[in-house]
């Protein structure tokens, strides 16, 4: 049991270490790309777009569409039917 307590504790560390080394290098590309302008914004917009990663996360890599399509329509065309047969006179 002593070293599953260890284990997870170190643990913790490891990701706390991880999400604080990606917000700063994500706090330090703005600063440079933002305040100090040293980076043409338009080259590495084309860069990404040439990959087709710009667009796809400019529309939020579409999950809403497929939020919509998959999940909220079909639900709620089931849940009209539900309704229809719920709602129907019994006599």
């Amino acid at each position: 049991m002593k070293y599953v307590n260890i284990g997870i504790k170190e643990a913790h560390y490891d990701a706390m270490y991880l999400s604080l080394f990606v917000a700063s290098f994500g706090i330090l590309l703005s600063v440079i790309f933002y305040y100090m302008r040293k980076v043409n914004l338009d080259k590495v917009t084309n860069l990404f777009n040439f990959i087709g990663l710009y667009n796809l996360s400019r529309n939020k890599f579409y999950v809403d569409k497929i939020y919509s399509t998959f999940i909220y329509q079909p639900f709620f065309k089931q849940s009209k039917l539900f309704s229809i047969i719920d709602w129907e006179p019994s006599f």
